[in-house]
């Protein structure tokens, strides 16, 4: 990340994922006929990272998760957006968990 925007807000509305995604098909497009040596050291480190992200979304979910709901909210409104937001949470997981055991080698410990 260069310096011009270091300390700027850089999220677009993706996820660290589809980056990775996005990144190792241009390189894969880009490399794979003239540098494929540089395809053996580069995709490697894509995926690891791309097995990282997965992991801290989870996490992050996780966390979001764990929060203390109990308090009786009146306003059911609010009620009905923290429901819809720990399913779309849960949901996340399951699709997290389901990434995470198609990498189930060394990567994911």
């Amino acid at each position: 990340m260069d310096e011009t925007r270091k300390g700027k807000t850089v999220y677009e509305g993706r996820t660290i994922c589809e980056v990775h995604r996005e990144m190792y098909d241009v390189l894969v497009i880009e490399l794979a006929t003239t540098r494929p040596d540089v395809i053996q050291k580069i995709v490697p480190l894509l995926e690891q990272s791309f097995i990282m992200g997965v992991k801290m979304n989870k996490a992050l979910a996780e966390h979001k998760l764990s929060q203390d709901y109990t308090e009786k909210p009146t306003d059911m409104e609010k009620s009905r957006a923290i429901r819809k937001e720990r399913i779309r949470l849960i949901e996340m997981l399951k699709d997290n968990n389901r990434t995470l055991e198609m990498y189930n080698g060394d990567q994911t410990q």
